[in-house]
């Protein structure tokens, strides 16, 4: 079961100071046109649960995947993925994939988007189906490697899955370029969705050119028809509220002409 309180997670000094140099070499770039190493994504992801997110988890997994769907991070925030929820890592590499599947170079769909359409009599109904888990390359071991950086037997592999839950968005650099998807995991899909927004923006991929709810563009949405790409369940109240202001909270970087 899911807890669903909203929490506030207080981390170390080390946590922050990470973030900062990894984040200090992305901002001393012209322009980020590539994805993230493993180090970067895990300071990210550390700094961003932080702050107040809903659900009850304390730690997330993360996977970010090329536009290929190549797996090239995956990793947990946190000391040790006993602290996690086991599924993690596969679900959130699901979602890496799907939203890198359904997005397009001048359109972003994210995983929540989906679950309306995913329903009997939705637009896509059935298509999960289609693309199946690549569980060898899931359940590759040794087990102790998952989450370890390069040594992750998942790294340059394509795991695959198709999923309709919110945690997936695409990735888009400062010069506008798809460039990958990230997925996250370990909590409510709605928590999920708020954790995966921050940390897209605070790796500066959220470049995000449009999106099926118009401004609010690939954010999840809350009480459409039930058939369409703003049908996603409420987790909860708390959750629903923060959802409703990731735009404005955390905006979306702009690509600057000229």
């Amino acid at each position: 079961m899911y807890q669903l309180c909203s929490i506030v997670t207080m981390r170390s000094a080390t946590a922050a100071l990470a973030l900062v140099l990894a984040l200090g070499a992305i901002a001393g770039a012209s322009a980020r046109t590539g994805l993230p190493d493993s180090a970067e994504v895990k300071a990210a992801l550390e700094s961003v649960l932080d702050g107040k997110n809903s659900g009850g988890s304390t730690e997330m997994w993360c996977t970010v995947i090329n536009t290929e769907s190549v797996v090239k991070v995956s990793v947990f925030s946190g000391d040790s993925r006993a602290q996690i929820n086991p599924s993690a890592r596969i679900v959130s590499g699901v979602k890496a994939n799907t939203a890198n599947l359904v997005s397009r170079h001048n359109s972003a769909r994210s995983t929540a988007n989906l679950y309306g359409l995913l329903q009997a009599g939705g637009g896509i109904f059935g298509i999960e189906n289609t693309h199946p888990v690549n569980t060898a390359a899931a359940y590759k071991g040794p087990s102790a490697h998952w989450g370890d950086g390069k040594k992750d037997p998942l790294i340059n592999q394509r795991l695959g899955g198709f999923i309709g839950i919110g945690g997936g968005l695409a990735l888009y650099d400062e010069t506008g370029a798809k460039v990958g998807a990230l997925g996250i995991s370990g909590d409510s899909a709605c928590t999920d969705h708020i954790v995966a927004w921050r940390l897209r923006k605070a790796l500066g991929l959220d470049y995000v050119p449009a999106g099926p709810l118009g401004p609010s563009k690939d954010n999840m949405g809350h009480g459409g028809s039930g058939l369409d790409a703003s049908s996603h369940p409420i987790c909860d109240a708390g959750a629903a509220a923060i959802v409703k202001d990731l735009p404005t909270n955390y905006p979306f970087s702009t690509v600057q002409s000229g």
